[in-house]
């Protein structure tokens, strides 16, 4: 068995352990370890992706399915906060430290497993409903400078993920953290759109794996710079094993966006497609057929089309 598929079954069993807990041992232990616990599948679920799909498929429903109730079981747990926050006065420090507390909790650790659970409808109901009840209050709070600057980036964390939802939030209120937003000049995508041009060019002279290759290469780019986007730099490392930002590749860059609560289900088919066509080169010297890279070339206008106006 590969090192990737012990490591998935064992974050596995010890989320199945830790879900038993919390019904019959120690619940703030076990509300305590399940978060970090959900990261390490979701990681070890891309790395067997990458180093094996088919065995990755075979686990798949049992990850969703694990990460699915762990993520119902901590929204409960978290949504502790927002009930104490309302035993407090509106603008009271008392009252904007829990929902603070819960702004960091869900965006740093329930969203991103809501994400990695498929449960995109799920997750987008609740920040719907945070918002349309918090929101104006926070951007009160920060107005009056109460706010520090990692509290002010956990709530345009949040606004970020919902906005990725392609949830509506009122542009007068939610524009007042999105000055924090990091984006690469337009220039900096001029690569991208390079390596997209010259896979078309490839595709019509039907040199496929030469096409499928720029292809890849695009994604990879334009996920360096999403990441980039959502707060990377070269003082940036890999959650888990320490990687510098440099030396990343296309795994990490998803790791880090799905920890980051950031929708990343079109590209993760993207990725299992390039994977696919990998080991079908490696293993039966199979080249990809025009009509599978034209297809890939258009979701990839698509999907980077969404971020990048170009």
């Amino acid at each position: 068995m590969f090192r990737e598929a012990e490591k998935f079954n064992e974050w596995a069993l010890a989320i199945r352990s830790t879900l038993t807990m919390l019904k019959t041992e120690d619940p703030k232990k076990a509300y305590a370890l399940l978060p970090t616990q959900c990261r390490w599948l979701i990681y070890w679920g891309f790395k067997l992706q990458e180093k094996d799909l088919k065995a990755y498929m075979k686990v798949e429903k049992e990850q969703i399915d694990l990460l699915g109730t762990s993520a119902l079981e901590l929204y409960q747990h978290y949504s502790e906060h927002l009930k104490k926050a309302e035993n407090h006065s509106t603008g009271t420090k008392a009252r904007m430290t829990e929902l603070l507390r819960f702004v960091y909790y869900y965006g740093h650790y329930l969203h991103p497993i809501f994400i990695s659970a498929g449960k995109e409808d799920q997750t987008k109901e609740y920040l719907k409903l945070f918002f349309e009840s918090y929101l104006k209050e926070l951007v009160e709070y920060y107005n009056k400078a109460r706010l520090d600057r990692f509290q002010v980036k956990w709530v345009l964390q949040l606004i970020n993920q919902a906005k990725d939802l392609d949830l509506y939030l009122p542009d007068e209120l939610a524009s007042k953290f999105e000055a924090e937003v990091v984006i690469p000049p337009p220039e900096s995508f001029e690569q991208i759109r390079s390596f997209l041009l010259q896979a078309r060019n490839q595709l019509e002279k039907e040199e496929t794996i030469q096409a499928f290759i720029l292809a890849y290469q695009s994604l990879e780019i334009f996920l360096k710079k999403l990441c980039i986007r959502y707060g990377c730099n070269d003082k940036t490392l890999s959650v888990y094993d320490k990687k510098p930002f440099r030396t990343w590749g296309i795994a990490e860059y998803l790791n880090y966006m799905e920890n980051s609560g950031i929708s990343i289900k079109p590209i993760s088919s993207l990725f299992r497609i390039f994977y696919e066509w990998r080991n079908s080169v490696q293993q039966k010297a199979l080249e990809p057929n025009a009509r599978l890279v034209k297809e890939v070339l258009a979701e990839l206008d698509s999907l980077i089309g969404k971020y990048v106006k170009y």
